[in-house]
């Protein structure tokens, strides 16, 4: 994909060249909207992570919550911006359903993996899905842990005993609810059995594992699926769509050729004769066609250029998709040498150059783009 940059306009001269281009670092298929997408992905990640960390250590409902808005605003912006590609995609029919809406389904899925986590944490915090404690659903009382636990929303294992005391003479079996049966130094040392058998309330008791002990050897089950299952492969999927929808293995490539350019000078003479062999292939499209556009099929600023030349002449001019060709890059070099400039879109009315997508959306606004269409078809 290309970005769109200003500047000078010149006609193609069919008896001169410009200096051969050795295949230069550009930064041209690089889209400003791809670079904004992939730095949203990754601060995703750390904001996540970071008020992930802080709702680990301090269990606080609020952090919750706020995990859950920022991550969820996060995904919704990363996933519309990926959606709103789509169109651009579809410029190659050719390609198919997958190809046009690949990057927006791994993109949702991941989302809905990310979110996965944060959910579990409201669900829990609201008593939607109980964490294994003094509660009838997932009960631990003066237990650390049970089988009963596994499928409760507690992402550790516990660790700490749920120490609870029922006073209305309803102790459970050999007193074990009073703590008839529970040998308490245990799990606390002298000055902590006395707070316990002073403290009633539950909560307080029931806490399930320190800080110091939350890690990966300690998750549950649920912790293993949501915390690390869901979490990684959400973000594998998001990173993998990203880079996607941005092309980055083509454009990898690109930088790699380019690089071997600069450090090859023989490499370097080798895309020189391939760019100056496609000026004729240039040259002859340009002079066979009145109007013209070297484009790219997932290019923002190609879509924008074909929707002024719509308007002005309904579809009816001459596109090479050059992501649709193998030898895409050396014709990239041949126009540089034709128009001093290879980024694309470039567009040719009546035979001149007449610049890229923002140029020609701006001469279509100021109606300079239907004087030139009509001129050009009304040539011999």
């Amino acid at each position: 994909m290309a970005s769109e940059k200003k500047e000078t306009l010149q006609k193609p001269l069919l008896g001169t060249e410009t200096t051969p281009p050795v295949h230069a670092v550009e930064v041209d298929d690089v889209d400003a909207d791809d670079r904004r997408t992939m730095i949203i992905s990754l601060c995703t990640a750390l904001v996540i992570g970071l008020i992930g960390g802080t709702v680990s250590a301090a269990g606080r409902t609020l952090g919750h919550w706020l995990s859950l808005g920022t991550t969820g605003l996060m995904m919704v912006l990363v996933w519309g911006f990926i959606f709103s590609k789509a169109k651009l995609r579809k410029q190659n029919a050719a390609a198919g359903w997958w190809h046009w809406y690949g990057p927006t389904v791994l993109v949702g899925v991941a989302a809905c993996m990310i979110m996965a986590e944060p959910i579990r944490h409201i669900l829990q915090d609201i008593g939607l899905w109980e964490e294994c404690g003094a509660n009838d659903a997932f009960p631990r009382v003066n237990q650390t842990w049970n089988d009963g636990c596994t499928w409760s929303s507690s992402q550790y294992k516990c660790q700490n005993l749920c120490y609870v005391q029922t006073w209305d003479g309803d102790c459970g079996p050999n007193g074990e609810g009073c703590g008839g049966a529970v040998d308490l130094s245990i799990y606390y040392d002298e000055n902590e059995i006395k707070e316990l058998l002073f403290n009633t309330t539950a909560d307080d008791q029931c806490h399930c594992i320190d800080d110091d002990k939350e890690s990966w050897s300690n998750l549950s089950t649920i912790g293993i699926i949501f915390t690390l299952s869901f979490t990684y492969i959400g973000f594998f999927l998001l990173t993998t769509g990203v880079m996607w929808n941005a092309q980055i293995v083509q454009k990898l490539g690109k930088v790699r050729s380019q690089y071997r350019a600069l450090r090859d000078p023989e490499y370097a003479r080798k895309l020189k004769l391939e760019a100056q062999g496609e000026v004729p292939y240039v040259r002859d499209m340009i002079a066979r066609h009145d109007l013209l556009m070297f484009s790219k099929t997932t290019c923002p600023f190609c879509f924008k250029a074909k929707e002024a030349l719509d308007k002005e002449c309904k579809g009816e001019y001459e596109v090479v998709e050059l992501d649709l060709m193998d030898n895409a890059s050396a014709i990239q070099d041949a126009l540089k040498i034709v128009t001093g400039g290879r980024t694309v879109p470039r567009v040719f009315v009546g035979g001149e150059f007449i610049g890229g997508g923002d140029d020609t959306v701006e001469k279509g606004q100021s109606g300079e783009l239907g004087r030139l269409v009509q001129a050009a078809k009304g040539r011999v």
